[in-house]
């Protein structure tokens, strides 16, 4: 799994949009295990010591126990995620409400559905922030590529 993550997850996806994030807000990242003298050295780790017991980067991690917090050593790994969920039941609301409306959306969506998507996700009755982000990523893709 590392092999495809490291030859087309993280070099088609994940480090290209960081570059693109942070140029676009005037910061420099930084990737430090990514460095091809650390990246060399970590292929020639066993991999009982990559992953112990379903914790990933365990070495790494118990090099660093007498360092850094408990909690930090002992979490799983977590990205970096946009907070869509959040975003949707706040200033974003209204917004997405006339964006979900369209009428041009009506030939690929139930408006019922719709609607009804916002509605559970708004109420706590569902997290559809996903479903709803990929409809209103559609509905501007077909504004811009396929308006009549």
């Amino acid at each position: 799994m590392q092999y495809i993550d490291l030859h087309t997850w993280m070099v088609g996806d994940i480090l290209v949009k960081a570059d693109k994030m942070t140029m676009a807000n005037s910061l420099e990242l930084r990737v430090p295990y990514l460095d091809h003298h650390v990246f060399e050295f970590a292929a020639t780790i066993p991999t009982k010591y990559k992953i112990h017991g379903g914790l990933t980067k365990y070495v790494l991690r118990q090099a660093f126990a007498d360092i850094v917090p408990p909690s930090a050593v002992s979490r799983p790994k977590r990205g970096f995620p946009v907070p869509t969920r959040v975003w949707l039941l706040g200033r974003m609301g209204r917004q997405v409400e006339e964006v979900l409306s369209d009428p041009s959306l009506g030939k690929y969506f139930s408006r019922l559905y719709l609607k009804e998507l916002l509605n559970n996700h708004r109420e706590g009755k569902a997290d559809n922030s996903r479903k709803i982000w990929a409809i209103i990523v559609f509905a501007f893709w077909l504004r811009q590529f396929a308006a009549n």
